[in-house]
């Protein structure tokens, strides 16, 4: 996440917000990493946030998934466009 951040340039605020999945995969996750997925979305600067996802795909065919999936007081229809395809695309 913070390499997302130090490739953003220009003025803070003059630019369109950029949101970043990061996803944790693997066999298995540790509970503190998928606590701190399901954790509501981390403000990077004035435009770029992340919304962490971590996968567990211990078996072949199976994963669970751990994002945040509550509601959200700032960025609204942008974030909510995010979290929908992130829904999609890790169900």
């Amino acid at each position: 996440m913070e390499h997302a951040g130090s490739v953003r340039t220009g003025l803070a605020g003059a630019r369109d917000a950029a949101m970043i999945l990061p996803a944790l995969i693997g066999d298995t996750v540790h509970p503190a990493a998928a606590r701190w997925a399901g954790a509501d979305g981390r403000a990077l600067g004035a435009t770029l946030i992340a919304r962490p996802i971590a996968v567990e795909a211990a078996t072949p065919g199976a994963a669970r998934v751990t994002m945040y999936r509550g509601g959200f007081a700032w960025g609204g229809m942008f974030t909510s466009h995010v979290l929908e395809k992130a829904a999609l695309y890790f169900h």
